[in-house]
Protein backbone atom coordinates (compact mmCIF):
# COMPACT_ATOMS: atom_id res chain seq x y z
CA UNK A 1 0.00 0.00 0.00
CA UNK A 2 2.94 2.31 0.63
CA UNK A 3 3.62 4.77 -2.13
CA UNK A 4 0.19 4.53 -3.78
CA UNK A 5 -1.32 7.80 -4.95
CA UNK A 6 -4.91 8.31 -3.85
CA UNK A 7 -7.27 10.20 -6.15
CA UNK A 8 -9.67 11.43 -3.49
CA UNK A 9 -9.36 14.01 -0.73
CA UNK A 10 -11.50 15.06 2.21
CA UNK A 11 -12.38 18.68 2.94
CA UNK A 12 -12.90 20.25 6.36
CA UNK A 13 -16.51 19.06 6.53
CA UNK A 14 -15.64 15.44 5.81
CA UNK A 15 -16.96 15.46 2.23
CA UNK A 16 -15.01 13.45 -0.30
CA UNK A 17 -13.97 15.33 -3.42
CA UNK A 18 -13.42 13.05 -6.39
CA UNK A 19 -11.65 14.02 -9.55
CA UNK A 20 -14.56 16.28 -10.36
CA UNK A 21 -12.58 19.05 -11.96
CA UNK A 22 -10.85 16.67 -14.31
CA UNK A 23 -14.16 15.07 -15.23
CA UNK A 24 -15.80 18.43 -15.90
CA UNK A 25 -12.83 19.49 -17.98
CA UNK A 26 -13.11 16.31 -20.03
CA UNK A 27 -16.84 16.93 -20.60
CA UNK A 28 -16.10 20.48 -21.72
CA UNK A 29 -13.49 19.28 -24.19
CA UNK A 30 -15.94 16.75 -25.64
CA UNK A 31 -18.67 19.40 -25.94
CA UNK A 32 -16.36 21.81 -27.75
CA UNK A 33 -15.22 19.00 -30.05
CA UNK A 34 -18.82 18.10 -30.91
CA UNK A 35 -19.64 21.71 -31.77
CA UNK A 36 -16.47 22.02 -33.83
CA UNK A 37 -17.28 18.80 -35.69
CA UNK A 38 -20.88 19.74 -36.61
CA UNK A 39 -20.86 19.08 -40.34
CA UNK A 40 -21.73 21.95 -42.66
CA UNK A 41 -23.80 20.13 -45.27
CA UNK A 42 -24.58 23.18 -47.42
CA UNK A 43 -21.87 25.84 -47.85
CA UNK A 44 -22.46 29.57 -48.18
CA UNK A 45 -23.84 30.59 -51.58
CA UNK A 46 -21.58 32.31 -54.11
CA UNK A 47 -21.25 36.08 -53.90
CA UNK A 48 -23.16 38.36 -56.25
CA UNK A 49 -22.11 41.62 -57.84
CA UNK A 50 -22.22 44.59 -55.49
CA UNK A 51 -24.50 46.43 -57.90
CA UNK A 52 -26.74 43.51 -58.87
CA UNK A 53 -30.36 43.66 -57.67
CA UNK A 54 -31.17 40.56 -55.61
CA UNK A 55 -34.38 38.80 -56.69
CA UNK A 56 -36.55 37.32 -53.93
CA UNK A 57 -39.06 34.48 -54.37
CA UNK A 58 -41.57 34.26 -51.50
CA UNK A 59 -43.66 31.09 -51.06
CA UNK A 60 -45.98 30.34 -48.19
CA UNK A 61 -49.34 29.82 -46.56
CA UNK A 62 -52.20 32.06 -45.41
CA UNK A 63 -49.87 34.42 -43.54
CA UNK A 64 -48.14 35.24 -46.83
CA UNK A 65 -51.58 35.65 -48.41
CA UNK A 66 -52.62 38.12 -45.72
CA UNK A 67 -49.34 40.04 -45.52
CA UNK A 68 -48.51 39.92 -49.23
CA UNK A 69 -49.06 43.64 -49.93
CA UNK A 70 -46.93 44.62 -46.93
CA UNK A 71 -44.15 42.22 -47.94
CA UNK A 72 -44.20 43.46 -51.53
CA UNK A 73 -44.07 47.10 -50.44
CA UNK A 74 -41.16 46.56 -48.08
CA UNK A 75 -39.14 44.51 -50.55
CA UNK A 76 -39.76 46.99 -53.37
CA UNK A 77 -38.71 49.92 -51.18
CA UNK A 78 -35.60 47.95 -50.21
CA UNK A 79 -34.63 47.43 -53.84
CA UNK A 80 -35.46 43.71 -53.95
CA UNK A 81 -37.45 42.66 -57.04
CA UNK A 82 -39.76 39.89 -55.95
CA UNK A 83 -42.47 37.36 -56.66
CA UNK A 84 -44.97 36.24 -54.01
CA UNK A 85 -47.08 33.07 -54.09
CA UNK A 86 -49.34 31.72 -51.35
CA UNK A 87 -51.97 29.12 -50.56
CA UNK A 88 -53.82 28.83 -47.23
CA UNK A 89 -52.99 25.74 -45.15
CA UNK A 90 -50.01 24.88 -47.35
CA UNK A 91 -47.12 23.08 -45.64
CA UNK A 92 -43.59 22.56 -46.91
CA UNK A 93 -44.40 19.18 -48.46
CA UNK A 94 -47.60 20.31 -50.16
CA UNK A 95 -47.83 20.12 -53.96
CA UNK A 96 -48.41 23.87 -54.11
CA UNK A 97 -45.25 24.82 -52.21
CA UNK A 98 -43.11 22.20 -53.91
CA UNK A 99 -44.44 23.27 -57.31
CA UNK A 100 -43.64 26.92 -56.65
CA UNK A 101 -40.20 26.05 -55.36
CA UNK A 102 -39.57 24.01 -58.50
CA UNK A 103 -40.51 27.04 -60.61
CA UNK A 104 -38.19 29.25 -58.57
CA UNK A 105 -35.34 26.76 -58.91
CA UNK A 106 -35.76 26.72 -62.70
CA UNK A 107 -35.45 30.50 -62.99
CA UNK A 108 -32.66 32.92 -62.06
CA UNK A 109 -32.87 34.09 -58.46
CA UNK A 110 -30.93 34.97 -55.35
CA UNK A 111 -33.12 34.61 -52.25
CA UNK A 112 -35.96 32.20 -51.44
CA UNK A 113 -38.37 32.84 -48.55
CA UNK A 114 -40.43 29.93 -47.21
CA UNK A 115 -43.22 30.53 -44.69
CA UNK A 116 -45.05 27.32 -43.77
CA UNK A 117 -43.72 26.56 -40.29
CA UNK A 118 -46.97 26.50 -38.31
CA UNK A 119 -48.61 24.19 -40.84
CA UNK A 120 -45.43 22.11 -40.80
CA UNK A 121 -45.79 21.80 -37.02
CA UNK A 122 -49.35 20.49 -37.42
CA UNK A 123 -48.14 17.90 -39.95
CA UNK A 124 -45.21 16.99 -37.71
CA UNK A 125 -47.57 16.39 -34.76
CA UNK A 126 -49.75 14.14 -36.92
CA UNK A 127 -46.69 12.17 -38.02
CA UNK A 128 -45.48 11.92 -34.42
CA UNK A 129 -48.74 10.21 -33.46
CA UNK A 130 -48.01 7.39 -35.92
CA UNK A 131 -44.23 7.08 -36.27
CA UNK A 132 -43.05 8.69 -33.01
CA UNK A 133 -41.79 12.12 -32.13
CA UNK A 134 -38.14 11.46 -32.90
CA UNK A 135 -38.79 10.10 -36.38
CA UNK A 136 -41.27 12.88 -37.16
CA UNK A 137 -38.70 15.53 -36.22
CA UNK A 138 -36.02 13.80 -38.26
CA UNK A 139 -38.33 13.64 -41.28
CA UNK A 140 -38.95 17.41 -41.09
CA UNK A 141 -35.28 18.25 -40.68
CA UNK A 142 -34.32 15.95 -43.51
CA UNK A 143 -36.90 17.48 -45.87
CA UNK A 144 -35.98 21.02 -44.85
CA UNK A 145 -32.29 20.23 -45.33
CA UNK A 146 -32.94 18.83 -48.78
CA UNK A 147 -34.84 21.98 -49.69
CA UNK A 148 -32.04 24.26 -48.49
CA UNK A 149 -29.51 22.14 -50.36
CA UNK A 150 -31.55 22.31 -53.56
CA UNK A 151 -31.08 26.08 -53.38
CA UNK A 152 -27.42 25.84 -52.48
CA UNK A 153 -26.60 28.69 -54.87
CA UNK A 154 -29.03 31.01 -53.07
CA UNK A 155 -29.83 32.28 -49.60
CA UNK A 156 -32.86 30.53 -48.10
CA UNK A 157 -35.01 32.32 -45.52
CA UNK A 158 -37.30 30.15 -43.39
CA UNK A 159 -39.89 31.94 -41.26
CA UNK A 160 -40.17 30.09 -37.97
CA UNK A 161 -43.41 29.18 -36.21
CA UNK A 162 -45.41 31.43 -33.92
CA UNK A 163 -45.54 29.64 -30.57
CA UNK A 164 -48.35 31.37 -28.66
CA UNK A 165 -51.56 30.40 -30.43
CA UNK A 166 -54.71 28.44 -29.66
CA UNK A 167 -54.29 24.67 -29.13
CA UNK A 168 -55.42 23.90 -32.70
CA UNK A 169 -52.01 25.04 -33.95
CA UNK A 170 -50.21 22.88 -31.36
CA UNK A 171 -47.91 25.47 -29.70
CA UNK A 172 -45.76 22.77 -28.08
CA UNK A 173 -45.01 21.17 -31.44
CA UNK A 174 -44.32 24.60 -32.92
CA UNK A 175 -41.64 25.16 -30.27
CA UNK A 176 -40.13 21.74 -31.06
CA UNK A 177 -40.10 22.53 -34.78
CA UNK A 178 -38.37 25.85 -34.10
CA UNK A 179 -35.70 24.00 -32.14
CA UNK A 180 -35.23 21.62 -35.09
CA UNK A 181 -34.95 24.62 -37.39
CA UNK A 182 -32.24 26.20 -35.23
CA UNK A 183 -30.31 22.93 -35.24
CA UNK A 184 -30.56 22.66 -39.02
CA UNK A 185 -29.33 26.24 -39.33
CA UNK A 186 -25.96 25.13 -37.93
CA UNK A 187 -25.59 22.70 -40.86
CA UNK A 188 -26.69 25.01 -43.67
CA UNK A 189 -24.57 28.09 -44.29
CA UNK A 190 -27.16 29.38 -46.79
CA UNK A 191 -30.05 29.22 -44.30
CA UNK A 192 -31.38 32.30 -42.46
CA UNK A 193 -34.21 32.23 -39.91
CA UNK A 194 -36.84 34.97 -39.87
CA UNK A 195 -37.72 34.92 -36.17
CA UNK A 196 -41.46 35.51 -36.21
CA UNK A 197 -41.78 33.56 -32.95
CA UNK A 198 -39.90 36.33 -31.14
CA UNK A 199 -41.18 39.31 -33.12
CA UNK A 200 -44.84 38.29 -32.81
CA UNK A 201 -44.65 38.46 -29.01
CA UNK A 202 -44.09 42.23 -29.32
CA UNK A 203 -47.32 42.72 -31.26
CA UNK A 204 -50.43 43.54 -29.17
CA UNK A 205 -52.85 40.62 -28.90
CA UNK A 206 -55.69 42.66 -30.41
CA UNK A 207 -53.79 42.71 -33.68
CA UNK A 208 -54.48 38.99 -34.19
CA UNK A 209 -57.69 37.14 -34.83
CA UNK A 210 -59.27 34.93 -32.17
CA UNK A 211 -56.96 32.02 -33.08
CA UNK A 212 -53.98 34.28 -32.12
CA UNK A 213 -52.34 33.16 -35.37
CA UNK A 214 -53.89 35.02 -38.31
CA UNK A 215 -53.60 38.77 -38.61
CA UNK A 216 -56.48 40.94 -37.53
CA UNK A 217 -58.31 43.06 -40.12
CA UNK A 218 -57.15 46.42 -38.69
CA UNK A 219 -53.60 47.29 -39.81
CA UNK A 220 -53.30 50.04 -37.18
CA UNK A 221 -52.16 49.34 -33.66
CA UNK A 222 -51.59 50.90 -30.27
CA UNK A 223 -48.35 51.48 -28.33
CA UNK A 224 -46.57 52.71 -31.46
CA UNK A 225 -45.79 49.19 -32.72
CA UNK A 226 -46.43 47.85 -36.20
CA UNK A 227 -49.68 46.10 -37.01
CA UNK A 228 -49.40 42.31 -37.06
CA UNK A 229 -49.26 41.92 -40.86
CA UNK A 230 -46.67 44.66 -41.27
CA UNK A 231 -44.65 43.34 -38.33
CA UNK A 232 -44.60 39.97 -40.08
CA UNK A 233 -43.49 41.66 -43.31
CA UNK A 234 -40.78 43.56 -41.41
CA UNK A 235 -39.49 40.26 -39.98
CA UNK A 236 -39.16 38.85 -43.48
CA UNK A 237 -37.56 42.05 -44.74
CA UNK A 238 -34.95 41.87 -41.97
CA UNK A 239 -34.04 38.29 -42.90
CA UNK A 240 -33.87 39.20 -46.60
CA UNK A 241 -31.45 42.02 -45.74
CA UNK A 242 -29.36 39.52 -43.79
CA UNK A 243 -29.25 37.40 -46.94
CA UNK A 244 -28.15 40.50 -48.85
CA UNK A 245 -25.18 40.89 -46.51
CA UNK A 246 -24.36 37.20 -47.02
CA UNK A 247 -24.52 37.47 -50.82
CA UNK A 248 -22.73 40.80 -51.29
CA UNK A 249 -18.93 40.85 -51.66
Amino acid sequence: MGGQVRHTSVDGHGRVRTRRRAALAAVSVVAVALVACTPVLTPAPPKRSATEALHVDVVGDSLIRQAGPYIERRLNLGGFPNSIASEPRADLRSPFVQGRLAQAAAAPGDIVVISTANNDAIVEAQMAATIGQGDAQWAYRNFLGDTAHRFGDRCVVVVNAKEDMTPFYNPAQAAILNSNLRDERTRRANLVIADWAARSRLVPADQFMADRFHFGPDPTTSFGTLGSADAFAATIEGAVRECGRLLRP
